[in-house]
C-alpha cells in the first residue's frame, strides 16, 4: 500500500504484486479521510505501507500510522526519485507516484523505518525553532546595524560584546546622542544601573556611562532626536531581546525534557572536550537515537558528508561530499569542530590532534585544505560519539588515543 502525500490530500494505491494494482483512491488528510484509510488497512493482514517523505505534510500520515500501530517505510525523496526514475516514473503525477511506489516495493524490498521515541521528535521540532530564531537574530542585527549608522554611529564600541543585551537595553533608553548629552554623568550612571537587566555595580555603570558620553560627543548622526528612526532603533532592540530570551527558554526546555526522559546522549556528548550544553542538546535533537543506524557511514549519509566518487578509465574526478540529508546537523557539527579545537588548549582531544596533524601534513592551499580536514574531523567525531552512545560510555582521551 503506497501513499502519495500532498498538501491537503493523499493518493493511495494498493498492489498485490509488481504488476497488479488492486485499487486506488484519493482521500483528504483529515479524520474522515484517515478513517477510510484505516478501514482499508484493516481489511488485509500485515500490509506493507510505503510513502515518500514530504516534510510537514507527511507528518500527519506518519503520526496516524504510529497511533494505529502499523510499521511503514518512510522513503527519502532523493531515494524515491532514484528508484522510480530508473524503472517506473515517466509522467510525474500523484496517481502515478502512488502506483509506482506500491509496485516498486516488490522489487526493492525496502526495510521498515525505525521509529524513534517521541521525545527525539519533540526535541527536533524545538531545535528547528531554535535555529529559526538564530537566523532571525542575525537578520535583526543586520537591520539594527543599518539604523545605528544613521542614528547613533559608534555606540556599538562601548561594551566588550559588540551586540548583546547591554547594548540593546542602553539603546532603548538612549537611542540618540542628543538624549545622552542632556544627562549628567551621575544621572546617566543611575539610569544605566536601573535600566540594565544584568545588575552591574555602580563603578562599572559609571565607566559605561562615561564611554557612552564619549561616544555621543564623537558621533555625527544623520538624523536628530525627533526622527522616526529612533523608534526603529528601539523596535529592533526589543525584538533582539525577545529573541534571545526565547532562545534561552527553548534550550532550558529541551534540556529539562531530555533529562526527564533520561536520554544518555546529553552527558555523553558533553564529555567530549569543546561540546557544551547547548551544542550537546542540539546534537541530541538532530542526530536522534543513534541506535537506529547500523554503522557510522550511515550517519555520514544521513547528514550529507558521505563522499561522491567519480572514476572513468584513467580519469578520477575530485571527491566531494553529497550535502544531502540533515543540513542542520551538518552545520552544528562543522561548528563543533571549531569548539573542539579551541578547547584542546586545556582539554586534549584526539579529534583536534588528528585535525592539526592532517593540516600540518597537507601541501595544498590553506583555505581548501581547512574545509576538507573539517569534514574529515566531523566524520571522525561521528564515529567517536557513535561508539560512545552504543556502549554508553563517556569520552576518555587516553582510551581514544590508544585505538
Amino acid at each position: 500500500m503506497a501513499i502519495d502525500v500532498s498538501c491537503d490530500s493523499v493518493t493511495v494505491a494498493v498492489a498485490s504484486d509488481e504488476h497488479t494494482l488492486l485499487r486506488e483512491y484519493k482521500i483528504n488528510s483529515d479524520k474522515a479521510g484517515f478513517s477510510r484509510l484505516l478501514k482499508d488497512l484493516r481489511s488485509v493482514n500485515h500490509p506493507q505501507i510505503i510513502y515518500e517523505s514530504t516534510g510537514v505534510y507527511s507528518r500527519r500520515v506518519r503520526t496516524f500510522l504510529i497511533h494505529q500501530g502499523y510499521d511503514f517505510v518512510e522513503l527519502n525523496p532523493l531515494q524515491a526519485k532514484l528508484d522510480l526514475t530508473e524503472n517506473f516514473r515517466r509522467k510525474k503525477t500523484d496517481r502515478n507516484d502512488a502506483r509506482d511506489l506500491a509496485c516498486s516495493q516488490y522489487i526493492r524490498n525496502r526495510l521498515t523505518t525505525v521509529q524513534e521515541k517521541p521525545v527525539y521528535l519533540d526535541l527536533r521540532d524545538n531545535e528547528r525553532f531554535y535555529q529559526q530564531l538564530t537566523r532571525d537574530d542575525v537578520r535583526k542585527e543586520d537591520q539594527l546595524e543599518r539604523v545605528i549608522q544613521v542614528v547613533f554611529p559608534g555606540v556599538q564600541r562601548i561594551y566588550s560584546d559588540k551586540y548583546g543585551q547591554n547594548l540593546y537595553e542602553t539603546l532603548q533608553l538612549f537611542p540618540n546622542p542628543d538624549l545622552v548629552l542632556k544627562e549628567s554623568l551621575d544621572s546617566l550612571t543611575n539610569k544605566l544601573q536601573a535600566g540594565l537587566s544584568k545588575r552591574l555595580g555602580k563603578k562599572r555603570c559609571r565607566d559605561y556611562a562615561q564611554r557612552l558620553i564619549n561616544a555621543a560627543k564623537a558621533a555625527y548622526p544623520a538624523v536628530d532626536s525627533s526622527s522616526c528612526m529612533l523608534h526603529q532603533m528601539q523596535f529592533y532592540c526589543q525584538s533582539l531581546l525577545e529573541i534571545e530570551q526565547e532562545r534561552d527558554q527553548i534550550i532550558n526546555q529541551m534540556v529539562a525534557e531530555a533529562k526527564a526522559a533520561k536520554l544518555p546522549e546529553l552527558e555523553i556528548y558533553q564529555s567530549v572536550p569543546g561540546i557544551g550544553l547547548t551544542t550537546a542538546i542540539c546534537l541530541t535533537a538532530e542526530l536522534g537515537d543513534l541506535h537506529r543506524f547500523s554503522s557510522p557511514s550511515k550517519i555520514n549519509a544521513y547528514i550529507g558528508i558521505d563522499l561522491v566518487v567519480y572514476e572513468s578509465g584513467n580519469y578520477t574526478g575530485h571527491r566531494r561530499i553529497t550535502k544531502h540529508g540533515n543540513q542542520y546537523a551538518r552545520k552544528i557539527l562543522f561548528r563543533t569542530i571549531d569548539n573542539i579545537l579551541a578547547a584542546t588548549k586545556t582539554h586534549p582531544c584526539h579529534i583536534a590532534d588528528y585535525y592539526r596533524r592532517r593540516k600540518k601534513e597537507s601541501s595544498k592551499s590553506p583555505e581548501k585544505v581547512t574545509k576538507k580536514i573539517h569534514i574529515a574531523a566531523m566524520a571522525r567525531l561521528l564515529r567517536t560519539i557513535y561508539h560512545l552512545v552504543l556502549h554508553n560510555q563517556k569520552y576518555n582521551y587516553e582510551i581514544a588515543i590508544s585505538h
